[in-house]
């Protein structure tokens, strides 16, 4: 069974860093930084984390995405 992980700056950590995220979605490393700051994912990078993660044998909280429009 994947462990759970319920912070998204362990996400980033458990993946290389903010520059590895950048890579996967082909934007910068502060972009990465400001999802971290606001506290949540955009829903756009569910699947790809999802997978990179579950390669890992890892899991994360779906609650750490947005889920919601944002304006």
């Amino acid at each position: 069974m994947a462990r759970i992980i319920r912070d998204p700056k362990e996400i980033v950590h458990k993946l290389g860093g903010a520059s590895a995220v950048a890579r996967l979605f082909g934007i910068r490393p502060s972009a990465v930084l400001n999802w971290l700051t606001r506290g949540y994912l955009p829903p756009a990078t569910y699947v790809p984390l999802r997978d990179a993660l579950k390669k890992q044998g890892l899991k994360a909280d779906e609650s750490l995405w947005s889920w919601h429009e944002t304006p």
